[in-house]
């Protein structure tokens, strides 16, 4: 079972295949937000709404989730706004909020500083018992968390443009993917979400190497063959 460099992030069992072929039989979808009032061409292709994706993945996880954002801004009171269109995003807290409530442990990695200065959220989640990291990237390295992603489950997967802000669900252009039933590439995304999280600690700093739990044999060199809804693809992720 790998954990990170100081242990409070518990681990998952990853096992190193020679191969790099998955017998995992995964559901990709594409998903998007489109802002408000942005009118479509008849019969125009759309993909799903993020927000519905969203809150399926909540629906279905059962029990752990691992959210690296940027930022979170879900209410429209954090910049004193009170309009209809923040109602998905306030949703989407309120249905963090019962996750902790059902004993699902919640993790997030965010940045630091934030952009959404107001924001109360993540204090929220913490005081009902989410486990919060913050990485300060101007220190250790210059620039910010720029990753957004979600493993649920260690086997489902949303990644993508949208940082958890109610915006994203409203009001801007967003894409992405949400990838079911897909414990390889999950496995290997949380290896990422690891960096993130051994990185929030204080004084911490940049491994030099990094600890060989943390590589993976998935790149761009040796992408992993997995089916996504029946179809053979070869994938890997990078990491912003």
């Amino acid at each position: 079972e790998e954990e990170g460099l100081y242990g409070d992030l518990p681990g998952t069992t990853i096992i190193e295949e020679d191969t790099n072929r998955s017998n995992d039989s995964c559901s990709f979808e594409l998903v998007e937000n489109v802002p408000y009032d942005l009118a479509f061409e008849i019969n125009s292709t759309a993909a799903k709404p993020l927000y519905q994706a969203w809150m399926r993945l909540l629906d279905i996880t059962q029990e752990e989730i691992h959210v690296a954002s940027y930022y979170w801004s879900l209410t429209g009171k954090d910049i004193n706004v009170n309009d209809s269109s923040s109602k998905q995003g306030e949703d989407i807290l309120k249905r963090f909020e019962r996750l902790l409530a059902e004993n699902v442990s919640v993790y997030v990695a965010a940045s630091m500083p934030t952009l959404a200065t107001n924001s109360t959220d993540l204090e929220l989640l913490e005081e009902k018992g989410a486990h919060v990291k913050k990485i300060d990237f101007g220190h250790l390295s210059g620039g910010v968390l720029h990753s957004k992603f979600w493993i649920v489950d260690m086997k489902h997967i949303y990644i993508g443009s949208a940082n958890m802000d109610w915006r994203s669900l409203s009001q801007v252009k967003e894409f992405g993917a949400v990838i079911y039933n897909c414990s390889c590439l999950a496995k290997d995304l949380w290896k990422t979400f690891s960096t993130y999280w051994d990185l929030g600690h204080a004084n911490a700093t940049i491994p030099f190497p990094w600890p060989l739990n943390y590589s993976t044999h998935i790149n761009n060199h040796r992408p992993l063959e997995v089916e996504f809804n029946g179809i053979l693809t070869k994938a890997y992720f990078s990491v912003s």
